[in-house]
C-alpha cells in the first residue's frame, strides 16, 4: 500500500524557516502610492508592478489614476509618494512647488491629431472644434505645433475648446461633439479602429520630454534609498519591456483592455518614445521650461537643477 513520505525533522525545519523568512521579507516591503496616467506614457510603471520589479526592490505599490493637478497637490500634502507626469511639473515648480523630476519615462511627446472621418488634412480643420485637456497644457501646445507646421495659428484658425481628460475627449469624438483632438497611444489606434483619421504625429514638431518620475524635495532629501529603489525598479521594467515583445504586448492588452491589433501597434510605437536610461535631451528640457515660462508670463533665467535632479540616476549607473 502506498504511504505518503514523511518529512524528516530537518526538512520540516528548513521549510518552516523559508516560510518565516519570506513572511518577514514581505512585511519589510514599504508601501507607497504612485499616481500615473492610464496611457502607455507610464507603461514602465505598470510593467514594474506586474512583473515583480517593485517587489524585488522591497516595495509594495498602489497605483492610482488621478488628474494631474490634484495629484501634484496630493503629493505635496504627503498623500502620494510619487507622480508620473512631466510637462505639468515645470509650471508647478515655477509657482513654488517643491518638486523634482528624478528620471524620464517618455523622452518624446506622444500625441497624434485624430479627426472625424470627413477630415483628410490638417488644413481641412480650419474653423473646426478641436478639443484639448485645458488651456496652455501639452495638449494645447501639441495642437499649436501641428497647426504651425501647416502655416496656421490654432488659436485663431480653429475653435480650441478645453474638454478635460483624454477619456472625456475620446467619448466626445465618438458621439460627434468635436471635430478633432490629440491623443497618446493607445487611444490614437483605438480611434483608428473606430473609423477616425490619424492626421499627424507631433513627435518631431514639439521637442519636449513627456512623462517622468516626480518626487518632493523632502522625499528626495529624507528617503533617497526608497527613491533609488523605485527608479531601479522602473529601469529594470524598461529593459524587460524592450526585450520581451510578446509578454509586453500581453501586459498592455490586459492593462488597458485592448484588442491585440491595437496593443501591438501601440507597443511598436512606444519603443520610439521611451527613455531607456532615464534621461532626455538637455535641449528638450530647456524647450519645455521656456514654453512654460511663456504660458505663465514668467521672466528670468531658471537653472535646470530647479526642475530636474539626476543624482540618483548617476549613482544607479555606477
Amino acid at each position: 500500500m502506498y504511504r505518503r513520505p514523511r518529512l524528516s525533522t530537518a526538512r520540516f525545519f528548513v521549510a518552516a524557516l523559508i516560510v518565516l523568512l519570506w513572511a518577514d521579507y514581505s512585511r519589510g516591503n514599504e508601501r507607497i502610492r504612485i499616481a500615473y496616467p492610464s496611457s502607455l506614457t507610464a507603461v514602465q510603471v505598470w510593467v514594474a508592478k506586474k512583473q515583480g520589479f517593485f517587489e524585488k526592490n522591497r516595495l509594495e505599490v498602489d497605483l492610482v489614476v488621478i488628474p494631474t493637478e490634484i495629484a501634484l497637490m496630493s503629493q505635496m500634502a504627503g498623500e502620494l509618494d510619487y507622480t508620473i507626469f512631466g510637462t505639468s511639473v515645470p509650471g508647478a515648480v515655477l509657482n513654488g512647488a517643491p518638486l523634482k523630476i528624478v528620471m524620464w519615462l517618455y523622452d518624446r511627446i506622444d500625441y497624434v491629431l485624430v479627426a472625424q472621418p470627413q477630415y483628410k488634412s490638417v488644413e481641412s480643420l480650419r474653423g473646426k472644434i478641436i478639443g484639448i485637456s485645458s488651456y496652455n497644457t501639452s495638449t494645447h501646445d501639441a495642437v499649436r505645433a501641428i497647426f504651425r507646421a501647416h502655416g496656421m495659428d490654432a488659436d485663431k484658425d480653429a475653435k480650441i475648446i478645453a474638454m478635460g481628460r483624454a477619456a472625456l475627449r475620446f467619448q466626445s469624438m465618438v458621439v460627434g461633439k468635436m471635430d478633432a483632438s490629440v491623443f497618446p497611444s493607445p487611444r490614437d489606434f483605438f480611434a483608428e479602429e473606430k473609423g477616425m483619421v490619424l492626421l499627424e504625429d507631433v513627435r518631431d514638431k514639439l521637442d519636449w520630454p513627456m512623462t517622468g518620475v516626480t518626487v518632493t524635495d523632502k522625499k528626495l532629501a529624507e528617503n533617497r534609498d526608497q527613491v533609488r529603489r523605485v527608479m531601479k525598479s522602473i529601469l529594470d521594467a524598461t529593459r524587460f519591456y524592450k526585450e520581451n515583445k510578446e509578454a509586453s504586448i500581453k501586459l498592455i492588452q490586459d492593462w488597458l483592455s485592448l484588442p491585440r491589433s491595437v496593443a501591438e501597434k501601440s507597443y511598436t510605437k512606444s519603443l520610439r518614445h521611451i527613455s531607456y536610461d532615464g534621461k532626455t535631451r538637455e535641449k528638450a528640457i530647456v524647450n519645455l521650461i521656456e514654453a512654460t515660462k511663456k504660458d505663465l508670463k514668467k521672466s528670468g533665467n531658471y537653472p535646470m537643477s530647479m526642475f530636474v535632479d539626476y543624482s540618483l540616476l548617476q549613482e544607479i549607473a555606477k
